[in-house]
């Protein structure tokens, strides 16, 4: 019944790997002994077919002998809460004589570790858009400039579709129907299946998001003392505007991070406001310039970091 429930049959038995993970994601088996036994019977059983198709005995296929020349049923290793305790999950099944160890390094928590990043980067520039549209109504009201007026206009168009588009696909269903077809990729399948990570948590994914509105104000305040070392003027509010529009501008897919179309789209922008030419081009120049001495810092913190966990390990 295992084989035959899980898509077995007329299947190609010397893919032990992927074989696995089907076994492991579609029928969502994480713990217990019977589970346990059944799954790594079989893929024991694939192994020993995959070794006699190439003619090696199966512990040569994972690297050598073992201590007792048996390649003894696998382990699942927890990834633990940190490296230090992965590290010493693994180093006490190596003590115990296993020498083929499995952890969650697979398709979901690829999947995991893509929701996370696109969750970071909607947060942050969710969050700009969101001070962009304030501005907007701001620089409107006191002003009356045609950017700001724009920048409200659009910002409540978009977020109209938006909440049109959400109540549509959420009354007819198309995301699951989506998510269903045989032809979704399964990264995309529990990418989605991780967003109810963030639902299931709203206190904690409020705290992120609050430090991602923090860190932007920083952002803010970094571009505003900029703006003022070159004895430029440029309102807060319309600054806040200025940088929504560049956040869109960063994931065009036309330049690496936006570099030169960022810089560009800086100085016209801020020279709607009045701030001419060569103290935009400053401005840009000294964010560049900062960017230098910053991202060698975080670099020695990272290979320190490398260092270290090489030492421990």
């Amino acid at each position: 019944n295992l084989v035959e429930n899980i898509g077995f049959v007329g299947k190609d038995p010397r893919q032990p790997a992927l074989h696995f993970e089907r076994m492991y994601r579609d029928n969502q088996w994480t713990t217990g002994t019977v589970a346990v036994s059944a799954i790594s019977a079989l893929d024991i059983a694939m192994w020993d077919i995959k070794g006699q198709e190439v003619g090696k005995p199966v512990y040569e296929l994972f690297g050598g002998p073992t201590f007792d020349g048996r390649v003894p049923v696998y382990c699942h290793v927890p990834a633990g809460a940190t490296r230090e305790e992965f590290a010493d999950n693994i180093s006490s099944a190596l003590d115990r004589g296993y020498r083929v160890m499995k952890t969650w390094k697979n398709e979901r928590s690829r999947a995991g570790a893509v929701i996370a990043v696109f969750m970071e980067r909607l947060t942050g520039i969710a969050a700009l858009l969101i001070l962009g549209f304030i501005g907007g109504v701001i620089g409107w009201w006191l002003d009356g400039d045609w950017l700001s007026r724009w920048i409200v206009i659009f910002g409540l168009a978009g977020g109209a579709v938006t909440l049109i588009a959400g109540i549509v696909l959420a009354k007819t269903g198309a995301i699951y129907k989506l998510l269903q077809s045989p032809r979704c990729p399964g990264v995309v399948r529990t990418t989605f299946e991780h967003l109810a990570d963030y639902r299931a948590k709203p206190g904690e994914s409020a705290e992120v998001m609050a430090v991602s509105f923090g860190f932007h104000f920083l952002t803010i305040a970094w571009w505003w003392l900029l703006i003022a070392a070159v004895g430029a003027h440029l309102p807060l509010y319309h600054l806040v505007v200025v940088l929504a529009i560049l956040s869109i501008v960063t994931i065009l897919p036309l330049s690496i991070n936006g570099i030169g179309l960022v810089d560009g789209s800086f100085i016209y922008l801020a020279g709607l406001y009045g701030v001419e030419y060569e103290q935009g081009l400053t401005i840009m120049l000294l964010l560049r310039a900062l960017m230098i001495p910053i991202s060698l810092i975080g670099a020695w913190y990272y290979l320190r970091e490398k260092k270290d966990q090489h030492v421990r390990d």
